[in-house]
């Protein structure tokens, strides 16, 4: 089956990713890469488009966040991989749209580094056990992931602290029998008083 004939973005795109790629002068690549951005901005509008109603951003803000998202596709495309520019870019803009959508919503601001430690830390555990592994302990956690042990606990205090919980619900850890029935409520409501 013969492949279609590129589009003109597409043959634009190829000729201004080769001369980006082979290109070693600052300025010049920053020229080639903003051309580049110009001629793909219909495709981040229509990614904002597909977008739109599945957050709370505006769509200018989709657009304005989503053109990041091509500046780092266009930075991060290899020519020598024989892709499109826009099959790696969809990807990058969504991406982006999607995290500014996560960060700017977030009941609780936390660092994203720590968010995405947190999602590989249950992602490998989650592995683990599939195959029927037990879990890693904390050091080998940290040495498995590239990280140091305190990173890993903050990065539990993290999702600890985004995890929404009951007022009615019994504190946990009280030392003190007297206070075995206690809830977060009522811890609220003594501040309140006082």
């Amino acid at each position: 089956m013969p492949q279609p004939a590129p589009t003109p973005t597409h043959q634009l795109n190829r000729v201004l990713l080769e001369q980006l790629h082979r290109c070693n002068q600052p300025a010049r690549r920053v020229r080639l890469r903003n051309q580049l951005v110009v001629a793909n901005l219909g495709l981040v509008h229509r990614v904002a488009a597909s977008q739109r109603d599945k957050g709370r951003l505006g769509y200018d803000d989709l657009v304005s966040v989503g053109c990041i998202g091509l500046i780092k596709a266009i930075e991060a495309f290899d020519p020598k991989r024989g892709l499109n520019l826009s099959t790696v870019a969809v990807p990058f803009i969504r991406g982006a749209m999607q995290h500014e959508e996560r960060d700017r919503y977030q009941p609780i601001k936390t660092p994203r580094r720590l968010r995405e430690l947190q999602q590989r830390i249950c992602s490998l555990q989650q592995q683990r056990h599939q195959r029927g592994l037990l879990p890693l302990g904390e050091g080998a956690l940290a040495r498995a992931l590239g990280c140091r042990t305190e990173q890993l606990r903050e990065a539990g205090a993290v999702q600890r602290a985004l995890r929404l919980q009951s007022l009615d619900a019994p504190i946990q850890g009280c030392s003190n029998p007297d206070t075995s029935a206690l809830t977060l409520l009522d811890v609220v409501s003594e501040a309140v008083a006082c």
